[in-house]
């Protein structure tokens, strides 16, 4: 067996091992998900193959912003938002919110996987605190 993983391609190999590390690690029931995760995603962005609209692109979203989605690991996309001076001045002191899980991201290639979006912040500092004031 070894002699004839040996004759494959090096990307093929790192799935073929990934593969058996992976029913390793579900034979033994006590693996965690991060150590399954790490054999199922093989490290490295997949390659972006589509230069029409390459990774990064601003889109015109129907309710007047600019929206961009960078992703930057198979779970975590980094979403950017330009609003336009004339939408702010628009909303006047109605304030202007992007309620993420009410977007899906769709990628350009129709193939490929929609990503529902969350309001969690990529770098969260659970240190600072909310305060609500309430003035009667």
């Amino acid at each position: 067996m070894e002699d004839a993983k040996s004759k494959l391609p090096a990307p093929v190999q790192a799935v073929f091992e990934a593969e058996n590390n992976i029913r390793r690690l579900a034979a033994s029931s006590n693996a965690s998900y991060e150590e399954m995760e790490k054999y199922a995603v093989l490290a490295g962005l997949a390659p972006n193959n589509n230069s029409e609209y390459p990774s990064g692109t601003w889109a015109l979203h129907p309710d007047g912003y600019y929206i961009r989605y960078i992703p930057k690991a198979y779970s975590i996309t980094r979403v950017q938002i330009y609003v336009p001076q004339e939408l702010i001045d628009k909303a006047g002191k109605d304030p202007i919110i992007y309620d993420a899980p009410y977007g899906i991201a769709c990628p350009a290639n129709v193939g490929s996987q929609r990503l529902a979006q969350t309001n969690e912040p990529l770098e969260p500092d659970y240190t600072k605190k909310l305060t609500t004031i309430c003035n009667p």
